[in-house]
């Protein structure tokens, strides 16, 4: 298992690589960079996370009018591109506006309308370097989602491997016994009726009686998954389904013993 710290670590390395960083003003006077120091800054950012190839798009499918349709939506990340277009669009507009003002000759007077349009393009930044940052914050959140999640994933599928690794070593001639039984049992046609239950009963009987451990629990997933591989090969009989019927509700076990006892046998010199 990860180690807490190592899981540590590794976010936050992951953090730096795929998330927007917390940017240094570059006057001493000041915590957080403001104005085109802080768009500069930003643009730099959005450059580098951009170097990652980050999906623009997110592929799903939903259901439209009871039919599964496949849609596409843009991702934070395209949300942020687009967002910062239009800043830096608003900074040109903000800037222009500035120029104008502060180059009047001092004859005249400012024109009320610069005035109130060079108010309005501030506020219209604001209003947008506020949406940038929730947009940030989603493209984080979203980048760490996606990191546990494949994280954890990995994890549950590791574990999973671990899991029949040992399961395997522990029932493994059972499970080979079985496997053998199986095939040769249906490959007979007047077997074909018999259900698969019935002819696991007979193989566990024959392998605690020659000293190997059979699984339990027949309901779990590992051994459901095994016999449902271990019978693919093999046609379902219309007599599996229903009551079983009188003529197949018991297998002749001598018979039975006698055919696949050697099997058993060979397996325990393994």
């Amino acid at each position: 298992m990860m180690s807490k710290k190592l899981e540590n670590k590794i976010a936050e390395n992951f953090d730096k690589t795929f998330n927007f960083e917390k940017f240094t003003s570059q006057d001493p006077l000041k915590i957080e960079p403001v104005g085109r120091d802080f768009l500069n800054q930003f643009v730099s950012e959005f450059h580098r996370v951009n170097s990652f190839d980050i999906p623009l798009l997110a592929h799903h499918i939903e259901n439209i009018d009871g039919v599964p349709t496949p849609t596409e939506y843009p991702t934070n990340f395209q949300k942020i591109k687009q967002q910062l277009a239009y800043i830096q669009f608003l900074y040109e507009e903000l800037e222009a506006f500035q120029n104008r003002l502060v180059n009047y000759p001092k004859s005249d007077s400012c024109k009320t309308d610069d005035v109130i349009a060079f108010n309005q393009s501030h506020e219209k930044i604001a209003q947008a370097k506020f949406t940038l940052g929730l947009l940030v914050g989603a493209h984080n959140q979203e980048m760490n989602s996606t990191y546990y999640t494949e994280s954890g994933i990995k994890k549950l599928q590791a574990e999973q491997v671990k899991s029949l690794k040992k399961y395997n070593q522990k029932y493994n001639k059972a499970l080979e016994l079985t496997q053998i039984v199986l095939s040769h049992f249906y490959n007979i046609e007047k077997n074909r009726p018999v259900k698969p239950n019935l002819v696991i009963d007979y193989i566990e009987m024959l392998c605690i009686q020659q000293g190997f451990e059979y699984p339990k629990d027949r309901k779990s997933d590992l051994f459901k998954d095994f016999i449902s591989t271990s019978l693919k090969a093999i046609t379902p009989h219309p007599n599996w389904k229903g009551a079983t019927k009188d003529d197949y509700k018991q297998i002749d076990k001598k018979s039975f013993n006698k055919t696949y006892k050697p099997y058993a046998k060979q397996l325990i010199k393994k």
